[in-house]
């Protein structure tokens, strides 16, 4: 990759997410991006730049290719409306062989040769990138008709002299329709903990114990099925019948109420969102938009399982390498699949991965890739601080996920090991929020993230959970710091720092 074609590279307009995360977890990325999405869509996207330091991964994506995957989803969308329908499909029967892999092998690791072992490594990783051929188009979908969604929602408004309830209306016409995992968590945590307080003074439990019988298949059934919950891009993390019992204890402890979103409200949703269909007089394309949007949070959130049980499926294999070849399993995961030759084991120990992990940029763009470390790392990185430079300021502005307006202290969390910070009523800020964020966002008094549109997880359980929540600030967690005191009025998508 020359220079010229580096530098045309850098200049583009880029979507940047910030994010926990390390190359072999996250490279499903690109590859579903260029390659599947291609194969399975007959459309793909063409570029993508990962500039990692220290297991902290800004990814780039192109705008160019955003809109290009928007404008080719909606000629198809237009042309027969069951293209939704086709999509889902095609993600369930993409993400088939890599599950049942899993059940196959996965327990089976230690058994194998060497040989054989990165053998089924190469083979797996394959399967977990190629199961996002269809799904990836979330992203270019998402990230690009949040505005025209916003813009013809208000234009309507105008016409009716509504437009000063436009985010209520917005909030509205967002709230979802399809059952997803979050709340599927919630109604089985809930009915642990109500058996629990039943049966406490029939058995004078002190405590949540497995040796109730029935508890015990509650809980095993709840780990068996959420199993993925704790993994993020860069790392897994197992969730085990002690965290179960622990969330018992401490839910019976506060006496918490657990939100569950029950089929009634699902139901209220839909029917609320058709009348307003007919009392805002909505054109067919924002009609459109909004059953876009409703079923584009619906398999974003389905997508998200298939992301974590592939990381925490990952997280077995990298450990089982790094202790047979005996290579510092955090550096092992900045190696990429595709890099291991089954055939050479040694060639594992040839790359400076530790260089790759201390800082790397890896550019693919089409069929090439490149990785960058030391001092090209600093000269390309220096190009794209160049191109991406922030002014200070005292207002930030987003999108409205979830209404509200509240005052508090900030806290910035980059990654899942700094929620510990976050107190009841703090404003939680981050570049965006993943499953593991949840005990953090329940006690935050409202949510702000750098990215994300009205389908992230950021914007689904900030309604859940009934806070306020701004979402697409782009630069929240640079511009806030801890213990900022801000007012967040999510009313009007604006955040101001006070103090």
């Amino acid at each position: 990759m020359n220079k010229e074609l580096i530098q045309s590279l850098v200049k583009k307009e880029w979507y940047i997410q910030g994010i926990a995360a390390v190359p072999v977890f996250v490279f499903a990325c690109s590859i579903s991006g260029i390659k599947a999405c291609k194969k399975t869509l007959g459309y793909g996207y063409s570029k993508f730049i990962y500039d990692f330091q220290k297991d902290y991964l800004e990814l780039y994506y192109s705008r160019e290719d955003l809109q290009y995957m928007c404008d080719e989803f909606m000629k198809w969308y237009k042309k027969d409306k069951n293209y939704l329908n086709w999509l889902d499909e095609k993600s369930n029967e993409e993400k088939k062989p890599f599950f049942e892999y899993m059940k196959e092998h996965l327990n089976s690791l230690s058994r194998l040769d060497d040989n054989t072992l990165l053998e089924h490594y190469k083979k797996f990783a394959n399967m977990f990138y190629f199961a996002f051929g269809a799904s990836h188009l979330v992203e270019g979908i998402s990230l690009t008709t949040d505005v025209v969604f916003k813009d013809l929602l208000l234009k309507s408004l105008q016409k009716l002299s509504k437009a000063d309830k436009f985010t209520l209306y917005f909030t509205e016409l967002t709230q979802p329709t399809r059952k997803m995992f979050f709340p599927e968590f919630n109604k089985s945590m809930s009915d642990m903990v109500d058996y629990y307080k039943k049966h406490q003074k029939q058995n004078n439990y002190k405590e949540p114990s497995l040796e109730d019988k029935k508890l015990q298949a509650m809980v095993d059934a709840h780990v068996k099925r959420f199993f993925w919950i704790r993994s993020q891009w860069d790392k897994a993390r197992e969730y085990t019948q002690q965290d179960v019992i622990d969330e018992i204890k401490d839910a019976v402890d506060k006496n918490e109420q657990i939100t569950v979103t029950t089929d009634a409200q699902l139901m209220k949703n839909l029917l609320r969102k058709k009348k307003l269909f007919k009392e805002l007089n909505l054109n067919q394309e924002l009609i459109d938009l909004v059953e876009i949007t409703d079923f584009v949070t619906y398999w974003q959130d389905q997508r998200k399982i298939v992301i974590l049980s592939g990381v925490y499926a990952f997280q077995q294999f990298v450990d089982e390498i790094a202790k047979r070849f005996n290579v510092d399993s955090r550096d092992l995961k900045y190696l990429l699949a595709d890099e291991v030759n089954p055939d050479d084991i040694g060639s594992i120990k040839n790359i400076n991965l530790r260089e790759r992990r201390k800082a790397s940029i890896f550019i693919h763009y089409k069929d090439q890739l490149e990785v960058f470390t030391g001092n090209r790392y600093k000269e390309i990185k220096a190009l794209l601080v160049k191109q991406h430079k922030e002014d200070d300021v005292k207002e930030l502005n987003g999108m409205c996920a979830s209404l509200g307006c509240v005052t508090g202290r900030v806290k910035v969390c980059i990654n899942a090991a700094e929620i510990s910070k976050v107190e009841k009523g703090d404003i939680l800020v981050t570049s965006m929020t993943r499953p593991e964020f949840v005990p953090a966002m329940k006690k935050a008094a409202a949510i702000i993230t750098d990215e994300g549109g009205i389908t992230s997880h950021a914007a689904v359980i900030s309604r859940e959970l009934k806070i306020p929540c701004i979402i697409g600030t782009k630069n929240a967690t640079k511009r806030l710091k801890d213990g900022d005191l801000v007012m967040v009025n999510a009313n009007h998508g604006l955040v101001r720092i006070l103090k």
